[in-house]
């Protein structure tokens, strides 16, 4: 995980010792917003939603993290409560780690501190990348460019499974869910087929030239 890219082999295992994996299924809520803050998360797989509640009783979606990426970490130096709250969206297989620890081993090692800019600086970067593109992209250049993230290096056609529902997609990607389907029509010209919860993008370099 990017948060411990610089740790050496016998910080790492000491890291192990101060975690432990958690198996969480679909639905199940990790914390909510206000509660007190004891560890912050990696995935290891699957995928988690962090939102906040909107007074019409929407949700405000704020990040999914996927494996790889760690989240909550930033309240190792913030008051001590979770600022938003925490939904398992697909299951999932995740690191807990110890908020008291890790806040004092942070500030005693440089490597760990360069760790965790690095995490942070990704998360502000793809907010701020997310708010670039609802501001200057239309709705069906921001899911063409959803899909082209998740054919990854693909050049020629990918099938893909979308990662969690459409209701969630349309709401990350700023629009109604009767918007991400007409654009998914709309994508058809460009070699895209939606067959329930799987999409064939039968060439990704017609469709990356579009977005571009």
């Amino acid at each position: 995980m990017r948060l411990f890219g610089g740790t050496d082999d016998a910080d790492l295992k000491d890291v192990a010792r101060h975690a432990k994996v958690r198996v969480a299924e679909r639905g199940e809520v990790l914390f909510e917003r206000g509660d007190e803050a004891e560890v912050f998360y990696g995935v290891i797989s699957g995928w988690v939603k962090l939102f906040n509640p909107r007074a019409d009783g929407t949700e405000a979606v704020i990040g999914i993290f996927a494996q790889g990426e760690t989240f909550a970490e930033a309240t190792l130096f913030m008051a001590g409560v979770y600022p938003a709250t925490a939904e398992i969206i697909a299951p999932c297989r995740l690191f807990e780690f110890e908020r008291d620890y890790f806040a004092d081993k942070f500030l005693s090692n440089p490597a760990w501190c360069r760790g965790m800019f690095a995490s942070l600086s990704m998360h502000l970067h793809r907010l701020t990348r997310e708010v670039e593109q609802l501001q200057n992209r239309s709705s069906e250049q921001r899911l063409a460019r959803f899909l082209l993230m998740l054919c990854h290096e693909a050049d020629s056609g990918c099938t893909l499974q979308l990662p969690y529902e459409k209701s969630l997609i349309a709401n990350r990607l700023g629009m109604k869910p009767e918007t991400l389907s007409r654009n998914f029509q709309k994508l058809r010209s460009f070699g895209v087929r939606v067959e329930r919860d799987k999409v064939i993008v039968s060439d990704v370099k017609r469709l990356r030239a579009h977005c571009a």
